[in-house]
């Protein structure tokens, strides 16, 4: 699973052990269950992306919105966990990160590599990736170089490229995801991932 680690950002300290983490995380969810989030969740995001101070009737938000506090969340996890627990973790959060890399695809065919760059702040992709998502190029060479970074993940994914060239986003997309879950049925994952 060294290979998917390799995908994901490497935060700079260890991290937390696992029991101090797990009682962070019961108060933390007591407070998103009482629809109030922590301070750290909101760290480091500009005001314009913090989240709305007026939320909608009945407490429902976008999808936008719900994808955006989910990704803050995991973000928050993701550093607090120590080097161990990311191991483990690495295909859930992976798992995740392929609608990044879907959404930078398609902005990319829509020509709207800026907006595919605005994603990558809150991703937990290697600068790597990130590099090749938002690199020069036709989105058919950045599928290329993409698809070279995850045939760490599985060997199929080397002709990604060529079918994003053949038949599109969608079969691309639709390819990756197939890889990706194909890949992780035959690792040993924790029995909480399987």
């Amino acid at each position: 699973m060294r290979e998917l680690m390799a995908l994901l950002r490497r935060p700079a300290y260890e991290g937390y052990p696992d029991e101090y983490l797990l009682a962070r995380l019961r108060g933390r969810r007591a407070g998103l269950r009482s629809n109030r989030l922590s301070p750290p969740s909101g760290a480091g995001r500009p005001e314009s992306a913090a989240a709305p101070r007026h939320r909608p009737a009945a407490g429902f938000i976008g999808e936008a919105e719900a994808w955006h506090a989910l990704r803050a969340e995991f973000r928050w996890v993701y550093r607090q966990m120590n080097g161990g627990l990311r191991h483990t973790f690495a295909p859930l959060f992976l798992w995740f990160e392929l609608r990044s890399i879907f959404l930078c695809l398609r902005f990319r065919r829509g020509g709207e590599r800026l907006k595919a760059a605005a994603l990558l702040p809150a991703s937990l992709l290697a600068e790597q990736v990130q590099r090749v998502l938002t690199g020069e190029g036709e989105p058919a060479a950045v599928t290329d170089a993409l698809a070279g970074l995850l045939t760490a993940v599985a060997e199929p994914c080397r002709d990604l490229g060529k079918l994003f060239r053949q038949r599109g986003g969608r079969e691309f997309e639709q390819r990756l995801v197939t890889l990706y879950l194909e890949r992780m049925a035959d690792l040993p994952l924790h029995p909480v991932l399987r």
